[in-house]
């Protein structure tokens, strides 16, 4: 996802905890940061930025599609990390 002239994705490799990166094109690569350090995400598997804050879906369910269930009891978590100028968190 696009946040200026940043780059922010989500590293949810099937390993807790999952990680928010911030990627920038520098001259000669890229440089990567971890967005919040010690940030704890239960399978985060959306974001979006509306222009002041970082929107993650965590624990939305994609894990249990096809496995049988299929009623959902709670509601996915919504978290919103404030992000400046920088697209770094305030």
């Amino acid at each position: 996802m696009r946040c200026r002239d940043s780059y922010l994705g989500v590293y949810n490799g099937g390993a807790a905890p999952a990680r928010v990166w911030l990627f920038r094109m520098r001259h000669g690569g890229v440089e990567r940061t971890e967005l919040v350090n010690g940030l704890m995400l239960s399978d985060p598997t959306q974001i979006a930025f509306d222009g002041k804050r970082l929107l993650i879906v965590s624990d939305s369910g994609w894990e249990r599609i096809g496995k049988g269930e299929t009623t959902r009891r709670i509601g996915a978590k919504i978290l919103a990390i404030p992000l400046g100028k920088d697209c770094k968190p305030r």
